[in-house]
């Protein structure tokens, strides 16, 4: 899934950043954090469920020690929808996350959370229509 969001950068200004989902996220996202990226997610959406707002989520987040991974999440997804091909992809480093880290307002990606968890778990949606009639959906 490809989407594009509106982040505020350290300079106080504000940009549209893209970002994308595809089958290697998770991969990608190991390969930086050595951490496995569902269980990322889930204890964010454990630690979230009581949430009423975006200020909530954050500091639910924040407070269980999810802080860092919300950001990585949104790096490696940046770098797959700004890379035109593999090769792009090999500069994935910790170092080069905060060198990218470095160009936003340290609180954006808590407050963008949600947004960034459901593009990475819309990432099998489709608006593609099934072109064989066995792959139409059966009205009963």
């Amino acid at each position: 899934m490809y989407k594009e969001l509106e982040l505020n950068l350290a300079d106080g200004t504000s940009e549209k950043v893209a970002f994308k989902a595809t089958g290697t996220t998770a991969y990608r996202f190991k390969q930086l954090t050595h951490k496995d990226l569902m269980t990322c997610i889930i204890n964010m959406m454990d630690a979230t469920k009581d949430a009423e707002d975006d200020t909530q989520v954050a500091i639910a987040i924040a407070s269980s020690g999810n802080l860092d991974s919300i950001s990585q999440l949104a790096y490696v997804m940046h770098r797959q929808a700004e890379a035109k091909s593999i090769s792009d992809l090999d500069d994935l480093t910790f170092e080069s996350y905060l060198d990218w880290m470095d160009l936003f307002d340290s609180m954006e990606f808590l407050y963008k959370a949600v947004q960034l968890i459901n593009i990475y778990m819309n990432n099998t949606e489709t608006t593609v229509e099934p072109k064989k009639e066995d792959a139409q959906p059966k009205e009963e």
